[in-house]
């Protein structure tokens, strides 16, 4: 079985399926890459290296909150690693309310198959 590291991230409030379009048409973007087991021995190290020379001293770690010249200086820091380890890139870009009436409609599903499940309990139980 081969195993990979999915790195991903999306950009705004897509990772929040519960809450719908700020605007109509509202889209974002999800990308990443991926890492094989086999190769995180060797390209781990260099994207912590890579983490530690740009992280915040406190707080949440995200590119916004670097100056200008920095943002630039990481992005190209980060796309090179991924050239020099060829890893695998990937992104999509998501409909903010089409995943929202995906994530409601599953929501529905959930709670109707735990409603059959709690009455056939009960009525195992009554039995």
């Amino acid at each position: 079985m081969t195993k990979v590291i999915f790195a991903c991230d999306e950009s705004g409030a897509k990772g929040y399926a519960d809450k719908g379009e700020t605007y109509p048409g509202e889209v974002g973007v999800f990308a990443g890459f991926l890492i094989l087991d086999e190769c995180v021995g060797d390209s781990l190290p260099k994207f912590m290296e890579i983490y530690n020379r740009y992280k915040p001293t406190k707080g949440k770690h995200h590119i916004t909150d670097l100056d200008n010249h920095l943002k630039e200086s990481l992005r190209q820091e980060v796309y090179q690693t991924i050239r020099d380890f060829t890893l695998p890139c990937f992104w999509y870009a998501i409909h903010v309310e089409g995943l929202h009436a995906y994530h409601i409609s599953t929501a529905v599903i959930v709670q109707k198959a735990n409603e059959i499940l709690q009455e056939v309990n009960s009525e195992k139980v009554s039995h």
